[in-house]
């Protein structure tokens, strides 16, 4: 599908600003066409410098496909193209087990990004997490300042190794 590029910015190029009720969420377990895409999005975001094999964040994609609670994946779809993702958990890493449930994996395609679509996805995916039942959810990220703009508070730093620490979030889900 030949797009426009309409703007840059800091030499970036974005797409022309695009409609959101135009764009489909659906859970990835209807459309396994794109496991792959997802998992490569997955592992060269959050995994690849670490030294995660890409099969194994495929493994991981393709156990976190529930249909009715938690974990789940959501696609965004635009014009039938895949434009970015988002998960539930029941857990982000292996010391936050008393927390639950987690947001995850928040990907937007480059050329789609700075268009109000990551906050789409993420408002998709907590309502999810209400429907089911939960009145909080939680986040992990390196990010300042996007999601406290959202709603969520900051928690506590959470090592990662290597002297690195994220960043976790909570928000009440009302």
């Amino acid at each position: 599908m030949a797009r426009k590029l309409k703007h840059q910015i800091k030499g970036k190029q974005f797409m022309d600003k695009i409609d959101l009720s135009k764009i489909a969420i659906k859970n990835l377990l209807e459309f396994p066409e794109f496991t792959n895409e997802v998992s490569y999005w997955i592992w060269s975001e959050w995994h690849k410098k670490e030294g995660t094999s890409l099969d194994d964040i495929k493994f991981r994609t393709e156990h976190s496909q529930g249909r009715v609670d938690i974990p789940q994946t959501f696609i965004a779809l635009y014009n039938n193209e895949l434009i970015g993702t988002v998960s539930l958990w029941n857990n982000e890493r292996a010391f936050t087990q008393n927390l639950r449930p987690w947001l995850a994996c928040l990907f937007v395609k480059n050329e789609f990004r700075k268009q109000g679509i990551g906050n789409f996805l993420q408002s998709f995916a907590i309502q999810k997490a209400k429907a089911m039942g939960y009145n909080k959810l939680y986040l992990m990220t390196e990010h300042t300042g996007y999601y406290e703009k959202l709603g969520w508070k900051f928690l506590e730093n959470a090592p990662l190794g290597r002297n690195e620490s994220n960043r976790i979030y909570e928000i009440i889900l009302k």
